[in-house]
């Protein structure tokens, strides 16, 4: 492992999560005051992965032609007018432009920092360095959102300074990151960039890990912020203790357990339970009933996210064995539509205080209907669990999620025994 370029890598991808970190407690309340609804707030988160989706196997390319470092600056040149361009924003129309913007140069940043890693590590330890590289993210994430939280309700001032923070970051690959030694290059075959590319590829049962998990998990983020405003009134400092809680999981998983559980345990076995614990975590989360449960089960579902997105990386990194970035661009393609449809899906199927407040009616109803000494606990647990079905999407994603997990079994064994 280069370890000069990892540390600079290391601090990178650091800063980005960063700057993300510190928007991600105002995002879905600056949309809702430019007068956003659920479903209109799907889709403006919807449509920064939708842009990486088309572009990030593109960029991947690119990268592995003309390197990593070009296409990084790019990514981040284009990170800081987007920040910038969305604190600036006054109406719900510039937030989607600066969301197209911010998508596209996301695609060039993600896959190249992790096709740079798996140039500059071993297969014996390229678990660790993804993993590594999802501390720093992880590390972001706590103090991202902990910086967010200063903002209060000035939601415009976190996308600017979000923006002031990926311009410095600009400067520092522009004069630390220098192209690596060993970077594998693209062949002259561009079919694995056709659109089919993306549903025939040899790795696709790992794409599709990807995609499911993103699904998912993006169906919890987009809601969440909604789900604990409506329920028991959390606005931003909520949010961001929570995240922070998150992050510093995410930090020591990453940072000292992933690699060496994937050296133990193998990849195979990891994303199953990285898999389950999403599910687990989805379907009891609507169940919380205060803070301190609705942290433990948002972290719950996190973890398994952590545990799959760097264990999945590093698995699709060594089967690609050349042309880096563009495998791991198809593999960010995957998980783009993951998040796009996750949070369309959610922004459809959340239910919103009008919903809530039918299916809390009918609850009402049949308690009054009923004889309170013929209606056991058990039964009124299971009326209370089918109303939350009405409240929130994470029970019908919990159940998708199990269902897709066990079909991917058997194609995802094959791979591993190959």
């Amino acid at each position: 492992m280069q370890k000069k370029a990892f540390v600079i890598l290391f601090v990178t991808m650091f800063l980005i999560m960063l700057g993300i970190g510190i928007i991600i407690p105002h995002l879905n309340y600056f949309a809702e005051e430019m007068g956003a609804s659920p479903f209109q707030l799907g889709l403006l988160i919807a449509l920064h992965p939708a842009v990486q989706f088309f572009f990030s196997p593109l960029c991947g390319r690119w990268s592995d032609r003309i390197g990593r470092r070009p296409v990084m600056l790019a990514g981040l040149i284009g990170n800081t007018m987007a920040l910038l361009s969305f604190g600036f924003s006054r109406s719900l129309m510039h937030l989607f432009l600066a969301r197209t913007f911010w998508g596209l140069a996301a695609a060039s940043l993600l896959p190249t920092v992790h096709a740079y890693v798996a140039d500059i590590t071993d297969e014996k330890h390229r678990g660790q360095g993804m993993g590594l590289i999802g501390a720093s993210v992880g590390l972001g994430f706590v103090c991202g959102p902990a910086i967010g939280a200063i903002f209060g309700d000035l939601h415009h001032w976190s996308f600017i300074t979000a923006g002031i923070v990926s311009g410095l970051n600009t400067l520092f690959v522009l004069l630390f990151l220098s192209e690596p030694i060993d970077r594998n290059g693209a062949s002259a075959d561009q079919s694995n960039l056709s659109p089919l590319a993306m549903f025939t590829h040899p790795l696709l049962p790992l794409f599709l890990v990807t995609f499911v998990s993103s699904f998912a998990f993006a169906g919890i983020e987009t809601i969440f912020p909604l789900f604990i405003k409506h329920r028991w009134g959390y606005g931003t400092r909520e949010i961001a203790i929570i995240f922070v809680v998150a992050g510093l999981i995410s930090v020591l998983i990453h940072g000292g357990a992933i690699g060496k559980l994937i050296n133990r345990f193998g990849e195979f076995s990891l994303v199953l339970v990285g898999l389950l614990l999403t599910v687990v975590g989805l379907a009891i989360l609507p169940q919380a009933t205060g803070f301190l449960t609705v942290t433990a089960y948002f972290c719950l579902a996190s973890i398994g996210n952590i545990i799959i997105r760097p264990t999945n990386t590093a698995w699709v990194s060594k089967r690609a064995e050349t042309e880096q970035g563009t495998a791991i661009g198809l593999m960010n393609s995957h998980l783009s539509l993951g998040r796009v449809f996750g949070p369309i899906t959610s922004g459809i199927l959340y239910a919103g205080l009008e919903k809530s407040s039918v299916a809390s009616e009918f609850l009402n109803r049949f308690l009054q209907a009923s004889d309170p000494t013929q209606t056991d606990s058990a039964h009124l647990h299971l009326l209370q669990l089918a109303v939350s079905v009405f409240d929130l999407p994470y029970v019908p994603l919990a159940v998708g999620l199990l269902i897709t997990t066990l079909l991917l079994v058997r194609p995802l064994l094959k791979i591993w025994e190959s």
